[in-house]
């Protein structure tokens, strides 16, 4: 799995499941089931390009000698940009999940997703003839209808990656099992309905995360 999507899965775990604050030595363990998905489109016009991503996982997290903090939750974006007018927008958000809503078998043969995610974000309309942009606040009630079926063999792998800026550190220790996937399905932003591409980028898999936490002031 891409170094990049072990780490995202590590912290958002963490953060969702256990929207703790971290002191100098905090060790967290976490491990879930995920599907995660992402496209990049453009239309017709060759002008507007719109990137849509969904991560579902469904775990556990634990800060010994706590208990663990089980959930499940969907993390969502959107972003349009036009690129010969320069308009553009994005939104992201999530929601928590229901057993019903996020169903993943634990040995990744497949996935279904069906949530109404709320997202907030920005858009900016093009540059006006003096070149000034209009920008505003908006909110977007999503619908998510998605399906995961693997294209390949299960794989499993080790890894280890890091996140550091001058006032908080962050390792992770990753032991799991992922499988490329083909997505079908569509997301809805409330008014335009959005389907991922033949070619999208998706995955399945199931992780446990040891993650080291040093001079963190919160998540």
């Amino acid at each position: 799995m891409k170094p990049n999507l072990w780490t995202l899965f590590a912290l958002t775990v963490v953060i969702f499941l256990y929207p703790l604050r971290g002191r100098a030595g905090a060790i967290i363990h976490s491990s879930g089931l995920e599907a995660y998905a992402t496209t990049d489109t453009w239309d017709e016009s060759g002008c507007v390009e719109t990137v849509v991503y969904m991560d579902a996982v469904r775990g556990k997290a634990q800060q010994p000698p706590g208990p663990p903090a089980p959930g499940a939750f969907l993390y969502a974006g959107i972003s349009l940009n036009n690129i010969c007018t320069g308009e553009w927008s994005y939104a992201y958000g999530g929601t928590t999940l229901a057993d019903s809503d996020f169903q993943i078998a634990k040995n990744l043969n497949n996935a279904q997703l069906a949530a109404t995610p709320s997202l907030d974000g920005t858009h900016c309309s093009a540059p006006d003839e003096n070149g000034q942009v209009s920008c505003n606040e908006i909110h977007l009630s999503g619908i998510v209808n998605l399906s995961w079926t693997p294209t390949t063999p299960p794989s499993s792998e080790r890894q280890t990656d890091s996140n550091h800026t001058p006032k908080c550190n962050q390792t992770y220790r990753a032991t799991g099992t992922f499988r490329m996937a083909a997505v079908s399905g569509s997301f809805s932003d409330g008014t335009n309905n959005y389907g991922f591409a033949e070619d999208a980028f998706a995955l399945m898999g199931s992780a446990r995360y040891s993650t080291l936490i040093v001079g963190c002031s919160s998540f």
